[in-house]
């Protein structure tokens, strides 16, 4: 009797083991085994199992990834630390946009209209806060590359961005798609041997392994080696937010100067073109290397004298960013001192480097007649890239020459010796298929900063350079590259014609002191 109730109970047991498969009792297991361990992966790791269906950002998103930027940069003269009670966030416009032929294209406002497969979501937010200020953000929408491309405080809304400006902001997204083609290299690449080290961790059939089951256990290895503090660069001078900057160089330039009214008031009277089908008399344009020079030596203060004998004073001139000049209003103006500094220092320059008024036909309207006619104009100044450099011989020490191509890395090291960085050279027309069939109009500018963040769950890099575009208060700009960028070459659609600013082509002068 008591054997047979052994046999029962052996029955039972068997019946028992017999619903429960090898494989529950290994997940019952396995899923007590997942929720105490975290996954450690590399960056790259990451990326090669993160983004089988890479999504467009949320505005919340959107906000956050701007908010952060901007504690992480210098706006005049403090870091921003806004917040969203204080400023409003809108979407200006939404476009996809892709890289052809090495021309980059706006190609739809909806991704479900193309049929392209490898397009980008691009953002341009405009940004304002209480006291009526607007600044504009271009985002990537990608969450493969969730970041600022361009920034621009003071802009004007509904405005076009100048051409000088796009070229930065079209390098960035040329940047941009290099940064995603990357990403799915590393993912047909790595993704099998990821899934197959976290099915070994897990202790659980490769094919079971799914990203969305456990992305909130993953950690990455630069998640574990990121310190809590952040010093900064010391040559910037200030003390950062925690964030994911590595280093930094603030803004060296202080003042944000432009070619036209008032500062080219001690330029010639001419007669120029109105920009509207005609003619009047006014002071020729200061012209854009002339003004990056005069912002240059605002950083590095040479010995100057006008030409009235006058030394510089470069405290003063340095002591607000803009000047303002009304006729018969002292009140609504500058001192007069200063403005008669400011207009005299850019009037000496322009004659120094030999700068001229430059000649466009346009077409005209005889006010008369209502008749239309065409007539060779003034339409802005020129001055040879040669000139510009012998005069900076002159007046500064540098490295460089006409032969310098723009190179990030020295660019870098000049910044981080609070040495400012000068560009200039050439655009190009070139056809659809970037072939040159003419000239642009070139450009001068200055790169002076930097900043150095740490990418978030990828490996590499992420440089924000600062730019004074020698346009007034909208000078600032900050556009994206990647640590590695080496082509700088860009195409992108501007009116009937394709424009290249190839800054391969142009000359960069760098390490810059006073002699």
């Amino acid at each position: 009797m008591l054997n047979n109730k052994y046999l029962i109970y052996l029955l039972i047991i068997s019946l028992f083991l017999s619903s429960c498969t090898d494989s529950d009792i290994a997940n019952k297991f396995d899923d007590r085994k997942i929720e105490n361990d975290q996954i450690i992966l590399t960056p790259e790791e990451f990326a090669s199992i993160a983004y089988d269906n890479p999504q467009e950002l949320t505005l919340e998103e959107i906000s956050n990834i701007i908010a952060n930027f901007q504690n992480n940069i210098e706006v005049g003269d403090e870091i921003a630390t806004r917040n969203s009670e204080t400023t409003k966030i809108s979407i200006k416009k939404k476009y996809y946009v892709t890289e052809e032929n090495n021309i980059i294209k706006n190609i739809a406002d909806t991704r479900s209209t193309t049929s392209k497969e490898f397009t980008v979501p691009i953002f341009e937010v405009e940004l304002s806060n209480n006291e009526g200020n607007k600044s504009l953000a271009v985002i990537c929408g990608d969450e493969r590359v969730p970041e600022v491309l361009y920034y621009v405080d003071n802009y004007t809304p509904h405005s076009e961005t100048d051409t000088e400006a796009r070229y930065l902001l079209e390098l960035s997204k040329k940047n941009v798609f290099l940064d995603i083609q990357q990403i799915e290299h590393i993912r047909s690449t790595k993704k099998d041997s990821t899934l197959h080290k976290i099915a070994q961790q897990l202790n659980i059939p490769q094919k079971k392994v799914s990203y969305t089951d456990f992305k909130d256990r993953i950690i990455t290895t630069d998640e574990i080696s990121t310190r809590n503090n952040n010093p900064g660069n010391q040559s910037g001078g200030v003390n950062r937010p925690q964030s994911n900057v590595v280093g930094f160089v603030n803004p060296l330039s202080k003042v944000s100067w432009t070619q036209n009214d008032p500062y080219n008031y001690g330029r010639p009277r001419m007669m120029i073109y109105d920009g509207y089908g005609g003619e009047r008399e006014g002071h020729l344009a200061v012209g854009c290397a002339n003004v990056a020079i005069g912002i240059l030596f605002s950083i590095v203060k040479p010995d100057m004298y006008l030409a009235n004998n006058q030394k510089v004073d470069w405290d003063y001139v340095t002591s607000v960013e803009f000047i303002k000049f009304t006729q018969g209003y002292p009140e609504a103006s500058s001192p007069e001192d200063l403005v008669n500094m400011i207009t005299g220092l850019l009037a000496q320059i322009a004659i120094a480097t030999d700068s001229r008024p430059s000649y466009e036909e346009k077409e005209l309207l005889d006010v008369n007649t209502g008749k239309k006619y065409k007539k060779s104009v003034i339409t802005q100044t020129e001055t040879p890239t040669i000139n510009t450099i012998n005069y900076l011989k002159s007046m500064v020490n540098f490295y460089g020459d006409q032969n310098n191509k723009f190179n990030g890395n020295l660019a870098k090291q000049s910044l981080f010796e609070r040495k400012p960085v000068f560009l200039c050279g050439p655009g190009h027309i070139v056809d659809d298929n970037g072939k040159i069939i003419g000239n642009g109009g070139g450009h001068a500018w200055l790169i002076d900063g930097v900043v150095i963040t740490k990418r978030q769950r990828r490996a590499g890099y992420d440089h924000y350079w600062s730019v004074n575009m020698g346009w007034g208060k909208r000078s600032r700009v900050y556009f994206r590259t990647s640590n590695d960028l080496q082509d700088c070459d860009v195409v992108f659609p501007d009116d009937d014609n394709n424009i290249a600013y190839y800054t391969q082509e142009m000359t960069m002068l760098y390490n810059i002191t006073r002699k």
